[in-house]
């Protein structure tokens, strides 16, 4: 499921740990390509995107991932297809927490200024307090030969909005219970003493929630050094759970995984 942006090109490097005979299909936001409403609600978003994936595979059980605020689409996907009569039978989520429940002295939402600049990959105190335009983003994009210099201007414009609706939604984004068991890889680096941890999701989820520690930033989770961490234990949960369902009473345990039940005190 894609993050905040909407953008999943993100996920290529996972190719990289996933067997070659193992589909994998990457959904993206809405209104990216073409002016279409944004989504009011996760639940919304999760709605529509089952009905996508179904037309792909129309039965399960099913494999999710996401990555920040793809990690809390996973999971409304995966309500969703539950409360269709369709099984999960993995759910990966990568460093990301529901923060309904969490009190802010300011809103966590970003401002147009600090999603170009996440672009740019710099601080905002970087680049001064002066306005800084999409003219000048592509231009720094293209120096750098980003992928993202690619696209026109207006899809930047689109997922600058995307990224602020999905941040906007998701403190409202209250998950249902998912009946099933969790793969979480928690950031490390630069991470807040008071930022939610992997216990946040316990009331959230009724099977075990298998935690993991990536030694990388939260906007890092997806490159190659944090892969090289989280890619082997993905490929170990994937073969697992696709020998369970092919042999469910002799699926051998996934390796080196904290996977016991979280409480609240963990």
């Amino acid at each position: 499921m894609h993050p905040g942006g909407g953008v999943s090109w993100c996920y290529s490097g996972l190719l990289n740990h996933v067997a070659p005979e193992h589909p994998v299909y990457a959904v993206q936001a809405r209104s990216l390509a073409r002016d279409e409403p944004r989504p009011r609600s996760y639940e919304e978003m999760a709605a529509d995107y089952v009905e996508q994936i179904r037309k792909i595979q129309p039965e399960g059980p099913y494999l999710l991932l996401g990555w920040s605020a793809g990690g809390l689409i996973a999971h409304a996907v995966a309500t969703e297809l539950e409360r269709r009569g369709q099984r999960t039978a993995l759910l990966a989520v990568l460093d990301a927490y529901p923060v309904v429940d969490l009190t802010f002295d300011e809103a966590p939402v970003p401002s147009e200024r600090d999603v170009l600049a996440g672009m740019l990959d710099c601080d905002p105190a970087e680049i001064g307090e002066g306005p800084l335009t999409y003219e000048e983003v592509m231009e720094v994009l293209r120096r750098r030969g980003s992928a993202l210099a690619s696209l026109e201007q207006r899809h930047i414009e689109a997922i600058v909005a995307v990224m602020i609706n999905n941040a906007r939604l998701a403190l409202d984004f209250r998950p249902a219970v998912f009946h099933g068991d969790m793969l979480l890889f928690n950031s490390t680096i630069d991470r807040e003493k008071d930022s939610p941890g992997a216990g946040v999701w316990r009331p959230y989820a009724t099977g075990s929630i298998a935690s993991y520690d990536i030694t990388a930033r939260h906007d890092r989770m997806t490159q190659p050094g944090a892969l090289a961490q989280l890619g082997p234990v993905l490929a170990a949960r994937i073969a697992e759970t696709e020998r369970g369902l092919r042999c469910p009473n002799t699926a051998d345990e996934c390796p080196n995984a904290t996977d016991e039940p979280l409480t609240e005190e963990n």
